[in-house]
């Protein structure tokens, strides 16, 4: 009996500090995640929104915090910068496209993400909205001249912030 348990925490034990340190998760070519051991998978092609964080971070159906790549929020506080983004996302589905580095070092998804079903570019929307500013961090800059071109739409129509 002693042995049967010492073997389920030894197996346990290995499949937890394997699936907590190893770093990795696997993804297959669409993107999507699957957790170690369990194998549940997250497809985030098609994943809810449960929670507006701030204006560059949400919650995530899976627990998880994204992080929107290229947005530096310019007032964290800011009601109507938090109202538009709770009306565009909170209880929706968004799509994600990761960059180079998927996570941060607090273990935050990074990412680009979308409107499913709709043709709304999130991450730029928020900076045309005057409501971010553009930031290229390196590795991830895909879209920096993209989202810069967008902060300088915002400034020249005085939207959001710029309009102060």
């Amino acid at each position: 009996m002693i042995k049967k348990y010492l073997l389920l925490v030894v197996i346990f034990t290995f499949i937890f500090c394997s699936n907590v340190f190893a770093g990795k998760l696997s993804y297959d070519a669409k993107g999507t995640k699957y957790t170690i051991p369990w194998g549940k998978s997250y497809d985030y092609t098609n994943i809810l929104v449960t929670r507006v964080i701030s204006i560059n971070t949400l919650q995530l159906e899976t627990g998880e915090r994204l992080v929107l790549i290229g947005v530096e929020p310019i007032a964290e506080f800011n009601k109507e910068a938090l109202d538009f983004l709770n009306n565009l996302v909170k209880d929706k589905r968004i799509q994600l496209e990761f960059d180079e580095k998927k996570y941060d070092l607090d273990g935050r998804i990074l990412a680009y993400a979308y409107l499913v079903g709709g043709n709304i570019f999130l991450n730029e929307e928020i900076i045309k909205k005057g409501f971010a500013r553009a930031i290229a961090t390196l590795p991830n800059v895909r879209y920096s001249g993209r989202l810069l071109k967008a902060e300088k739409e915002a400034k020249l129509s005085k939207a959001g912030f710029w309009n102060e």
